[in-house]
């Protein structure tokens, strides 16, 4: 439960971050997810999601951070978001079902962070 909340506030650290660098004002809390509409299969939003819908997890977030790491763009860092956000929702038994842990959402987090110079 504690690293579940734990996640849960690094996921708001990083909303924060997108509506300053995006809107340049602060806020409390997003209350539309990043995937809204899904325009195609070409777009990542959309691939991750369904790469979770299907228990994908270690493949969805591979395909993360080839598109961060290649060029990381701030709509990426809203992909990123909304990924570990889903992530978040998932109890340890689900996401050890898909091949994935709560370790490994805070450590994607962390590295998340450090590309793009979010503060700890």
């Amino acid at each position: 439960m504690f690293q579940q909340d734990y996640i849960m506030r690094e996921v708001e650290l990083i909303s924060r971050f997108l509506a300053k660098a995006l809107f340049g004002r602060e806020t409390e809390r997003e209350d539309e997810p990043a995937f809204s509409e899904y325009l195609s299969e070409n777009y990542l939003p959309y691939r991750l999601r369904k790469l979770v819908d299907e228990g994908r997890i270690n493949e969805a977030e591979n395909e993360l951070f080839e598109a961060v790491e290649e060029e990381p763009k701030t709509e990426y860092l809203a992909a990123a978001f909304e990924f570990y956000r889903l992530l978040s929702e998932f109890t340890p038994e689900n996401l050890e079902r898909c091949g994935f842990s709560e370790e490994e959402v805070l450590e994607g987090l962390r590295d998340i962070k450090r590309i793009y110079g979010i503060p700890e």
